[in-house]
This record gives structure tokens, sequence and C-alpha cells, in this order.
């Protein structure tokens, strides 16, 4: 059998000009996640991460963080497939002009700025999001962007990749972001999310498991595990 550690970068610099950055609280996620993979004792025979910057820094953080208690994890391969969907043009873009003709996103923004306190305000955020991203994979908004067949096709053969060059038995760290995760889960693996959501809910530096069998079957043995997040604060979506 062949493990799959599927791991979500850390919160990125959402409200900043360049999202593509860890925040500091991102790099605290990948360190106390690293730490405890290395309390753990969990080894790695292959690494995989995307090229984005925040999903590159989060596997630095994470190895330099498990390196400080003696655990070492072989050289990353950096997979152009397990980039991050065209999420943030698509919500940057594409949602102001599509406001004075959908109501239910008028809606959405109305509860946002209603929101009572921090946690209201990111499940309203994380409403509007799920909103966008089901017109995308629609194909009714995002327009130029990659479309989401495109985006699927590529995730897949980057996941066909990583399989092919593991080894029965192996342990195999894939960092990467939502998207990409949330389709390996659903897509690829057939877990469902809760049918009030469009997608899965995947906080940030969480680890999803997997598991091929020998006859190539794929298990989902856990999603979103955020144990090594000790407090509230470090729980979040970005």
């Amino acid at each position: 059998m062949t493990t799959l550690h599927l791991i979500r970068h850390g919160r990125a610099s959402a409200r900043d000009a360049d999202y593509d950055r860890l925040h500091e609280l991102g790099h605290e996620q990948a360190r106390l996640l690293g730490a405890s993979l290395a309390a753990a004792v969990q080894r790695y025979d292959r690494v995989f991460v995307g090229p984005l910057t925040r999903q590159l820094d989060t596997l630095a953080t994470m190895r330099e963080a498990a390196g400080s208690v003696g655990a070492g994890w072989p050289e990353a391969v950096v997979l152009e497939g397990l980039a991050e969907a065209p999420f943030e043009p698509l919500l940057k873009q594409h949602m102001v002009p599509r406001l004075p003709s959908d109501a239910k996103l008028q809606a959405q923004l109305e509860n946002i700025q209603a929101a009572s306190d921090a946690d209201a305000r990111a499940t309203a955020m994380f409403e509007l999001f799920e909103y966008m991203v089901a017109l995308w994979l629609r194909g009714e908004v995002g327009q130029g962007l990659e479309t989401a067949e495109a985006f699927r096709t590529r995730v897949e053969a980057a996941f066909e990749q990583i399989l092919a060059s593991a080894a029965a038995g192996e342990q195999v760290a894939v960092i990467s972001s939502f998207g990409v995760i949330d389709h390996l889960l659903r897509g690829v693996a057939g877990l469902s999310p809760p049918p009030e959501h469009a997608t899965m809910r995947l906080a940030n530096a969480s680890v999803s498991l997997l598991r091929r069998g020998a006859t190539g079957a794929l298990e989902v043995l856990f999603h979103n595990r955020v144990e090594h997040l000790p407090e509230p604060r470090l729980i979040t979506m970005l």
C-alpha cells in the first residue's frame, strides 16, 4: 500500500496585494505541523510540492521544524500541476462585474458586511467563495481563466505522476492548495462534501490521508486533520 499525505499550505496573505506569500500565522501553522510530524516519527520516502511561493514556503518551514529535531525528508519534486486553480483572479477580476446582475452574490456581500464577529465574517466569506467557485465549475464565470476541465486534467496528470513514482509501502507527502486537494479528495478519491457545501472545507496546514491498495483503489483514511494546531486562532481557511 502507498500512503499519500495531502497537506494544504499555511495561511496566505489574503488581504495583501501579494496573496502568494505566507502570512506570519501561516509560518506558525507550518512550523507546528512539521514539529508534530517529527514527534510522531513520520518519515517520507517522497515529497512533492506545487510551484507557488506559499506552497514552497510551507514545505520549507515544515522541513526546518522537523529538521531541528533530527527528522530528515528527501528533496522535493516541484510539479506545476499542483498549482492552485485560478481562484484569486476569479474573485478579483470576475466578481465585481457580476454584482449588478446577481442577487445572490449581492446578498452574500451584505452578509459579510453584516457579520457580527470574525467567525461569522469568515463563514460568510467562504460561502461567497464557494458560490463563485460553483459558477466557475459550471463555466458561467471566468472567461479567459484556466477552465475547470483544464484544471482537473492537469491536477489528475500530476497525481498520476506521483502514483507512478511511488513504490508499494512508501509514505508520500504532497504539499499543495485548497482546490487541488479538494479535487483529489472528491473527484479522484470520491469523498463527498456535506450537501450544503460545494467543496470540502479544508483548513490551512491541514492533513488529509489517502491510501492506495494493491488493486489501485484509493481509500480516504481521514481529511482536514488539524490536531497539531492547538488553538482556535490557528484554524484558518485563507
